[in-house]
């Protein structure tokens, strides 16, 4: 997960590249409001027995498509969530309906609808009306009823002082009473963000909470369980480094709550909800209903409350907390772990792989699990940090839950416990003898029992082929790309203060490993280089600031069209998500 702070630079006045004038610019073109889609599949009522009769049954998802449609200037536009539960309770009457789904991808597309012509808020609110008297002729139908408990609650938000509103709020108050209460917690996905900004969309951070149906235990295994989880933040100067923080998530029951209730503590992006959704998912296959409570709210901590948080990569720690809680396995405090998770269990490509490994090495981790797909990261951390970095730690890689499962659980399978104690002999002597002491005949032997007992240990893998000169020279793609990316994210957003030392710190990084590099990547640090070295340099003299900005937006343009270009490959592509 990439974590990112609220750092708030102070422009150098003297210096105002291209960069700091984009932020600016961007920041004065309005915003649409993030339309978030409806969950079609939380149940709100028994959908199937509702009894309608054809045309009312038209007549009233019409009325839902109404309000969920664009309306002309006089009327305005109606607020997102609106059209959101409107489509919500439209699907569910008729899940066929040509127009709910047109709308629906509409929206998601777009963020609008095709405006109806003469549509008028007092006339859609009058077609709702007679739809919710419709269902409420079945008096004895509670299917009915709670349908139009929603509608007549639709109907409130949608036209709060229109001509039928009394009337709204004296059925609202009557369907109330007979316990046809409403419950939107849930229903709604994650912000989709339609930017209007030329220079394309930016994350929107909200609040995310995801809904998880109930089953029949009692209580959880545990209400508390914690991991590691292998990050790239922000500094304040802009770079990213590696970092490693608590992934903690706590059960707390709640009187009043519906099923299982997963709510963030703060602000995350669409990224990060996302993974959250594919990881309940996974849960419901996963787990039968006999040890799924209900009644609970399910909070999640990540790091520092007051960032800003987004990125798949919690993927893994998120499956391995919450499956605790149902399980009751203990979670090994010296297993950390980065890498997404799909919904049915396989693990996903990250990137900032050498970063995050010293980011776990900083915590005193000693065990790190990485994605199949990322092996190739751990040979870019030896080439990067040298071979400290690998006698500090035993890192592993994980395809799937299973393995992940079973590397972080307190109780280890005896292999893998022999395995990570003699890789920790192999460490500690060559800790004292040097990196020559590898080549011994008994030193490899140990390091093949170590890979005999676990193929996944990648740092056995690295040493030994270290030992038999098959080691590689040369950064893995992802991990050329990562290095010049992190060296550039300084500058993306404009320039602070130190913006000049940290030109200079990324010009002598650049150079530094610039034979490490993959040939393939080469055009890109090229352009990269001269980027870096004209901000560090400043303004020539006698250039006019207008002048250095422009000269400075060109250097960025022309690096990332190198980028762009080398990603066209399909080769290159395919590589990368290997």
């Amino acid at each position: 997960m990439k974590l990112l702070t609220n750092h708030k630079s102070r422009f150098i006045k003297s210096c105002a590249i291209f960069t700091a004038t984009l932020v600016l610019i961007i920041s004065s073109f309005p915003v649409a409001a993030a339309y978030r889609p409806p969950d079609l599949e939380k149940e709100l009522f028994a959908a199937t027995d509702i009894k309608l009769n054809k045309f009312d049954r038209a007549g009233l998802v019409g009325a839902l498509v109404s309000v969920a449609r664009d309306f002309n200037k006089e009327d305005n536009n109606v607020e997102f969530n609106t059209r959101s539960y409107a489509l919500a309770i439209a699907a569910r009457i008729d899940k066929d309906n040509s127009k709910v789904k047109d709308i629906l991808k509409q929206l998601k597309e777009s963020g609008k609808s095709l405006k109806e012509e003469n549509a008028a808020v007092e006339k859609s609110a009058r077609r709702l009306y007679s739809g919710i008297r419709a269902l409420m002729r079945k008096k004895d139908n509670a299917s009915n009823l709670k349908c139009a408990a929603y509608c007549v609650d639709i109907a409130l938000m949608f036209n709060p002082d229109g001509a039928n509103t009394a009337k709204f709020k004296e059925l609202a108050t009557n369907l109330k009473e007979n316990g046809h209460k409403v419950s939107w917690k849930g229903i709604l996905k994650s912000p989709i963000s339609h930017d209007t900004s030329p220079y394309g969309s930016r994350n929107k951070f909200t609040k995310v909470e995801r809904l998880m149906p109930g089953g029949d235990a009692k209580e959880f295994a545990l209400k508390q369980s914690r991991v590691i989880g292998l990050s790239v933040r922000q500094l304040p100067n802009g770079k990213h480094a590696g970092a490693a923080s608590a992934v903690i998530i706590t059960a707390l029951e709640e009187e009043d709550q519906e099923d299982l209730l997963f709510k963030f503590d703060q602000n995350v992006g669409k990224m990060m909800a996302g993974s959250l959704e594919d990881i309940i998912k996974f849960m419901r296959v996963r787990h039968s209903k006999a040890i799924v409570p209900t009644g609970y709210l399910v909070d999640i901590t990540l790091g520092d409350k007051n960032g800003l948080v987004d990125g798949p990569s919690a993927g893994t720690a998120f499956a391995l907390v919450i499956d605790s809680l149902f399980t009751g396995d203990k979670i090994d405090p010296k297993y950390a772990c980065t890498g997404t998770m799909s919904a049915d269990g396989q693990t996903g490509v990250i990137g900032g792989v050498a970063g995050k490994i010293r980011g776990a090495i900083n915590k005193d981790c000693t065990i790190v699990g990485i994605p199949l797909a990322n092996a190739k990261g751990v040979w870019d951390s030896f080439l990067l940090d040298g071979i400290g970095s690998l006698l500090k730690i035993n890192v592993f890689t994980q395809k799937n839950f299973k393995e992940a499962h079973n590397l972080s659980r307190m109780e280890k399978a005896s292999d893998l416990v022999d395995s990570i104690a003699i890789y920790e002999q192999v460490a500690n002597l060559v800790s004292e003898k040097g990196k020559d002491s590898l080549k011994h005949p008994e030193v490899k032997k140990k390091l093949e029992s170590v890979l005999e007992k676990s193929p996944n240990h990648l740092c056995a893998k690295v040493l030994l082929d270290f030992a038999n000169g098959k080691h590689v020279r040369t950064l893995s793609l992802r991990g050329s790309f990562d290095e010049i990316n992190m060296e550039l994210a300084a500058f993306g957003r404009g320039l602070g203060e130190g913006s000049s030392q940290s030109a200079k710190e990324s010009v002598e990084h650049l150079n530094e490993i610039q034979d490490m590099i993959d040939s393939r990547v080469q055009p890109y640090l090229k352009e990269s280089m001269i980027l870096v070295t004209a901000i560090r340099n400043g303004k020539s003299d006698g250039e006019e600031l207008k002048d250095f900005s422009k000269r400075i937006g060109n250097l960025f343009r022309n690096a990332i069209r190198a980028k762009k270009k080398i990603m066209e490959d399909p080769k290159i592509v395919e590589e990368m998500t290997l």
